[in-house]
């Protein structure tokens, strides 16, 4: 999904990957901004000489007046009570029992109100409200609808009620995008639904846990598995390394995988406390493994990973996912493997340091164990990186010049020592490892241009994931396009005031996929006049939808970053389709909508 921020002019720019980029804190002033700001207490305040005087250098003239609105739940819309509401220059007051704040003494101008998260993140999960406050006078922002954070405890146990101590659990989203969550910018290939860990929590001596810092209003998936890796002895040595035992990894409540979880949705501030885990005890099982590079037994590293917990990538801020002890084969490339049980595993081997680039080995492997007992044997292949050509190719309109040249290419999940190297103009070679699916990322595209489309060989990959073959020659080819046109207009309320602050969504009217209607919709903010604008919008007919409770965000600098879950996709398509606010866009063309927005569901 695209996101923009718009000007007076309707200038928008694209959201970026850059890590510093993602980690700034919000400073926009305009109606579409917020942020997380670092409170400044009246008293530091009033030290800085920050807050303005009531009265006006002896004139006796009023400068200051008193800012007043509402808070509400984006999702059940009920007040939210308690929170504090503030600005830089006056402090912060909380909300009272209907959700309503009033701020006194707030200097005449331009001024910008936050909602303080707790704790405190380097992103906000609550809306914007800016007020152009007059001397004497009480500015209203009207409701506000916000999400803040939330958080879920209880305790895990066996199936006799035994807790049990030093296990993980893990709050575990899905979205589609391989960059991570509110991060995938640019993305292109990524027809791929990623599971990743947003939070995790370790058991104490009771077994309890508390995960915090969960955003409210999407869908967590609750993951208990034990820290102990799979026990490893080689083949060669006896088989002491046998437990009678072990733990299976578990979703909530009591199943095995993640597709017949059964999902929590938290509300601002809620703290769902007993939520009961249970892991299942399973009989343990061993598996022989061969490990081969260019045909020939090797010792290599490797590891052993539950699938359920191998398929996660650890993106949330407050993850910190432990990974499993590595070990080495012997010299023949054989090793045992023990405390499995029956289910899926991952194995991964890889040999990286001390040796020639040619020398470099990775390989992965899904493997399968059946509850008969039997010990399993399994052939692992590893094998060198392998270069894959990517071509960009533009299509102009006639009047710019093909937009290649400066573009930027990268691609996720990157593992160590895959590259991407420029070769020429619009030219780059990737070397990477086989056997991982992953998505592109192209930065730089000018304001007028999009991705037309995107090709591996006879594949297309617009709406799929791209996964490297082995000796093929094939050529990953971009075709980006210059003849995006623009869609503006403005967003007013039914009383035909500026409706400043809502969200406004670009949809593609044409059938596809929810991993397609993720990459394709766009989104902006309407400023304070209630403008908004897209450029770079492909030819072709499009919906509007405009709202003021957008699906679940936080906000990167100036701009609103929703999820790409399932969730949030069948929202969008659902407003889409009930939108009666459809455009049809000529190439280089320019159309103007204005909008009424409507709450979405």
């Amino acid at each position: 999904m695209s996101h923009e921020h718009t000007g007076i002019e309707g200038a928008s720019s694209t959201r970026s990957t850059d890590s510093d980029s993602r980690r700034g804190f919000v400073g926009r002033t305009g109606a579409a901004a917020l942020a997380l700001q670092v409170w400044v207490t009246l008293g530091f305040a009033t030290a800085l000489g920050l807050l303005p005087h009531l009265v006006g250098h002896g004139s006796g003239q009023l400068t200051t007046g008193t800012v007043v609105g509402r808070i509400l739940d984006a999702d059940t819309l009920r007040p939210v009570v308690g929170v504090e509401v503030g600005t830089r220059e006056t402090g912060s007051t909380a909300t009272d029992t209907n959700g309503r704040f009033q701020i006194r003494g707030a200097p005449s101008g331009p001024i910008t109100v936050w909602v303080r998260d707790d704790p405190p993140y380097r992103y906000t999960l609550a809306p914007v409200m800016t007020a152009d406050v007059a001397p004497g006078q009480v500015v209203s922002v009207g409701d506000q609808f916000v999400r803040l954070h939330a958080e879920v405890s209880g305790q895990l146990t066996d199936r006799r009620g035994r807790p049990i101590a030093g296990a993980h659990v893990a709050a575990v989203a899905r979205e589609y995008s391989s960059v991570g969550p509110y991060r995938g910018a640019g993305e292109i290939a990524h027809g791929h639904l990623w599971p990743y860990v947003a939070a995790t929590s370790r058991t104490n001596f009771d077994g309890e846990y508390r995960v915090r810092g969960l955003r409210a209003g999407r869908s967590y998936f609750l993951l208990a598995y034990t820290a102990r890796a799979p026990e490893a002895v080689f083949a060669s040595d006896a088989i002491g390394g046998e437990t009678l035992s072990t733990w299976s990894a578990t979703y909530f409540p009591g199943v095995p995988s993640l597709a017949s979880a059964a999902p929590i949705v938290l509300t601002s501030r809620e703290h769902r406390s007993n939520m009961q885990l249970t892991l299942d005890e399973a009989t343990a099982l061993c598996a022989d493994l061969l490990i081969t590079a260019r045909g020939s037994p090797a010792a290599l590293d490797y590891m052993v990973e539950e699938m359920a917990v191998a398929e996660l990538r650890d993106h949330g801020p407050g993850s910190h996912r432990e990974w499993p002890r590595t070990r080495r084969t012997g010299p023949d490339g054989k090793a045992r493997i023990c405390s499995l049980y029956s289910g899926r595993f991952r194995v991964t081997v890889w040999r990286i340091e001390g040796r020639a680039a040619s020398e470099h080995l990775y390989g992965s492997q899904e493997i399968l164990l059946a509850a008969d007992g039997a010990t399993r044997e399994f052939v692992i292949h590893a094998e060198p990186r392998t270069p894959v050509d990517v071509v960009i190719e533009g299509r102009s309109d006639g009047r710019t010049p093909d937009p290649v040249d400066d573009l930027n290419l990268n691609f996720s999940p990157k593992l160590p020592l895959e590259q991407v190297l420029r070769t020429g103009p619009g030219e780059f070679r990737l070397q990477v490892w086989l056997a991982i699916r992953r998505s592109f990322v192209l930065g730089g595209l000018p304001r007028h241009a999009y991705v037309e489309s995107v090709s591996y060989g006879a594949d297309e990959l617009s709406d799929s994931t791209f996964l490297p073959r082995r000796g093929s020659s094939d050529t990953v080819r971009f075709v980006v396009a210059a003849d995006g046109g623009t869609v503006d207009g403005f967003v007013r309320d039914i009383r035909g005031d500026a409706a400043g602050g809502s969200w406004v969504f670009l949809l593609p009217d044409t059938p596809g996929t929810d991993a397609s209607l993720a990459v394709r919709a766009r989104l902006t903010l309407a400023d304070a006049r209630g403008y908004y604008a897209f450029a770079g919008v492909p030819p072709g007919p499009h919906r509007l939808v405009a709202t003021t409770n957008g699906p679940p965000a936080v906000f990167h600098g100036n701009r609103p970053v929703p999820d790409l879950s399932p969730e949030t996709v069948a929202v969008l398509r659902r407003a889409g389709l009930r939108s009666r606010d459809r455009v049809e866009l000529p190439p280089g063309g320019h159309r103007t909508v204005n909008l009424v927005p409507a709450a979405i569901r």
